[in-house]
């Protein structure tokens, strides 16, 4: 994974999408954490429909991706004791 200081392109992120989808093992493997992680930290920076078309996703699977790490990030803020 990269550093949070490391701004990932497009390009870079897109890279990261199509080495993943040739060495998956099987078509409906769930996409990884860390690729979510990456498209969302795209947004704002491109264009949401860019991004989609990039990546090959749809918007329900970015806004998805986009609610779980804010529920992440928000739980960490608060553990459970």
């Amino acid at each position: 994974m990269n550093h949070p200081t490391t701004r990932l392109t497009l390009e870079d992120v897109a890279a990261h999408f199509a080495h993943w989808r040739q060495t998956r093992l099987t078509p409906k493997e769930q996409i990884p954490d860390y690729l979510k992680e990456e498209a969302v930290s795209l947004i704002g920076r491109y264009s949401n429909r860019i991004i989609l078309k990039t990546l090959r996703l749809n918007h329900s699977q970015l806004q998805s991706f986009k609610k779980k790490l804010h529920l992440s990030s928000y739980l960490c803020l608060f553990p459970i004791l």
